[in-house]
């Protein structure tokens, strides 16, 4: 009776405490169980998300596979260092690349869709950005490519719009090397239009980019394209600088078309500064790599910047041929700025032998040509040559 009374009133036979600690037993149970249920779910999501987590790394993969495939069509069809010859067949491959570009991109959704319910867990959307992220940076490239080709054929107002976007979708993609490249493209393009106060902004943002991220040849390109600046703006021993510093690294990585545009450019730079004999031995130097790589729009540029040296030299014979070499490759691979650069140049040489019509018309041809393209380079200099012909022919008399 003492230990009854020390548990307490009985109740069905049992003291109220019994009761009690029975009620604790069975409550402690029925949680144990329900956080054992609880856990072994967890584990069974869990393990179901990882299964996902591959099958969409397995999906990446695939999708990557068919982009480099697509990629590997393009590169077949279109050699970007030698465009298409002539206008139409440069439109049949700009086609088929928008169709390839086209294709790929429509594989996006179909890839995303299944990824983004808004009950998945972090890990699966862990994944899910992984996935987001490469098939951007694949958009990118596509984009550069597509700038690449409109650029090659002088079309710089539709190869602004695809930097541009390249541009854009690098940067939501974190892809600082692709993103540096077009800031350097965007350059050349301002360069084209004539602006060079932005382009030597877009030149210097992705030289800062190409540096940090160690991009050598991105590094080198850039050097290069503020050299072209500086010789545009008339300060030839900074360009000489920026140029020599470009030449350096691309003779240290291999690159050997790089290393014929370095040379190639420093050879102009020699002869704005009245330095005609080291001009030639860069041109020349420059246009031996372009013919054994088969860079043939770097073999025009070399063999137009020959021409221009020989003039300055007084062999306007010797002149006249390199300018009309390079005329015929510019159009062959389309080239446009190219061929107004020659048609320009060929006219100004006509122009101080006295060939009068035929200075006029390739002088009219070239700013033809710029016209219709936007172009900016050369053009104060060929209108006024034509305007300076004209009132030598005596059609400039009514001329305000």
């Amino acid at each position: 009776m003492e230990m009854q009374a020390l548990l307490g009133v009985e109740f069905l036979g049992l003291d109220v405490a019994w009761w009690a600690i029975i009620v604790v037993l069975v409550v402690a149970v029925g949680a144990g169980a329900r956080w054992a249920i609880e856990f072994a779910w967890k584990v069974y999501r869990d393990r179901k998300d990882q299964e996902e987590l591959r099958r969409l790394r397995g999906d990446h993969d695939e999708f990557k596979k068919f982009v480099e495939d697509k990629l590997a069509g393009i590169n077949e069809q279109l050699d970007l260092r030698n465009p298409p010859v002539k206008p139409k067949r440069y439109h049949i491959v700009k086609q088929a690349v928008d169709e390839q570009l086209q294709e790929v991109l429509a594989t996006v959704p179909t890839q995303l869709d299944p990824y983004n319910p808004p009950d998945k867990p972090e890990g699966f959307e862990v994944g899910k950005r992984i996935v987001d992220k490469d098939i951007t940076k694949v958009s990118a490239t596509h984009l550069m490519k597509m700038g690449n080709v409109e650029y090659s054929v002088s079309n710089i107002v539709q190869a602004q719009h695809y930097y541009e976007v390249a541009r854009q979708v690098a940067n939501k993609a974190e892809d600082r090397k692709t993103y540096a490249g077009a800031l350097g493209n965007l350059g050349l393009v301002y360069q084209a239009m004539g602006d060079l106060g932005l382009a030597e902004k877009s030149h210097k943002e992705a030289l800062k980019i190409d540096k940090e991220i160690g991009n050598r040849q991105g590094e080198a390109n850039q050097l290069g394209n503020l050299g072209l600046v500086c010789q545009a703006t008339g300060d030839l021993d900074l360009a000489e600088k920026y140029l020599e510093e470009g030449l350096k690294i691309h003779k240290e990585i291999g690159y050997r078309q790089g290393k014929a545009n370095q040379l190639g450019n420093l050879g102009l730079v020699y002869k704005d500064r009245g330095d005609l004999d080291e001009a030639e031995k860069y041109l020349k130097e420059a246009l031996q790599i372009d013919k054994e790589i088969g860079y043939r729009q770097g073999k025009a540029n070399q063999l137009g910047n020959l021409g221009l040296v020989y003039r300055a030299k007084g062999d306007l014979d010797q002149a006249e041929q390199y300018l009309k070499e390079a005329l015929q490759i510019h159009e062959e691979i389309g080239y446009r700025q190219g061929e107004a650069n020659q048609l320009g140049n060929l006219g100004l040489l006509f122009m101080q032998q006295g060939r009068l019509e035929e200075a006029l018309s390739h002088l009219k041809q070239a700013l033809s040509i710029l016209d219709q393209h936007g172009l900016a380079h050369g053009r104060d200099i060929i209108t006024k040559a034509i305007r300076e012909v004209e009132d030598q022919l005596g059609n400039g008399e009514d001329r305000p």
